[in-house]
């Protein structure tokens, strides 16, 4: 259930938005909000679960930064910084932060599912794919 106010913002109800396989990443599934905000998508809220063993492979979000919020679950958070893999392990309530242009992959390395609350955010005056 969603409910918006007279001034754009609006609260979510995920626990009432149905599961969906992600359209590109085989094994992880979104509950996904998305915002139309300065003429397009690049804004979005979701909860994302990844199954033990499944992950996002290697993707970067141009034109958006992400925030997340480990909900439940282990996992690990790959990034590419200055030619090098560097690894930062997940467990419930730690934070990912991803500014906008950094390669990243997430993998579930535990025996449960990882539960991510992810927010992208457009950079301003940048639009994913530019």
């Amino acid at each position: 259930m969603e409910v918006k106010n007279n001034r754009g913002s609006r609260t979510i109800d995920f626990s009432s938005l149905p599961w969906s396989d992600h359209p590109f990443i085989a094994g992880v599934e979104t509950r996904s909000v998305q915002t139309e905000i300065r003429g397009h998508s690049a804004e979005d809220a979701m909860i994302i679960r990844l199954k033990p063993g499944e992950g996002a492979p290697w993707h970067t979000h141009d034109g958006s930064c992400e925030t997340a919020w480990v909900i439940e679950g282990r996992g690990v958070l790959v990034t590419r910084e200055s030619s090098r893999e560097v690894a930062h392990p997940l467990q419930a309530e730690t934070a990912i932060l991803v500014p906008a242009g950094l390669t990243h992959k997430v993998e579930n390395d535990g025996d449960e599912s990882l539960l991510i609350f992810a927010i992208h955010s457009t950079v301003e005056g940048r639009k994913d794919g530019e």
